[in-house]
């Protein structure tokens, strides 16, 4: 198994803290987790969501419609993507928690990212305009 694959048990929680509890993830990680395209809208997605857990398939609806393709065809790409690339990552980093059971992605919040975040909003506006 690689480290960026989610491990076969029902649940997959991880998050990188110190001792004191404060999420470790450099900001080196964090741009690179969020130069991604399809990392930076599940975030957003999630974050600004009032409910803060979803399901599999809602995110790859949402996915699939904010990418370019046939639906079909990317949803598939999507849900390939998703299990093997983008959840393993952001749980690895504390981002996600994904319980494979139930098939169910949580945000977990955290001020840096939505610091983050915020900026990637600000832009994807400032380039609407």
């Amino acid at each position: 198994m690689t480290s960026d694959e989610l491990p076969k048990n029902n649940s997959t929680t991880r998050r990188d803290v110190d001792d004191q509890g404060a999420n470790r993830v450099s900001i080196d990680t964090l741009c690179d987790l969020l130069a991604n395209a399809h990392r930076r809208h599940i975030l957003l997605y999630l974050s600004e969501r009032t409910k803060t857990t979803v399901s599999r398939e809602q995110l790859l609806d949402h996915l699939a419609e904010v990418s370019d393709g046939s639906h079909e065809d990317t949803h598939r790409r999507l849900a390939i993507q998703l299990q093997h690339v983008h959840l393993p990552k952001l749980v690895n980093h504390g981002m996600l928690e994904y319980d494979t059971a139930t098939n169910r992605i949580s945000y977990i919040a955290d001020s840096r990212v939505k610091k983050m975040l915020d900026v990637v909003r600000e832009v994807f506006s400032t380039k609407e305009k």
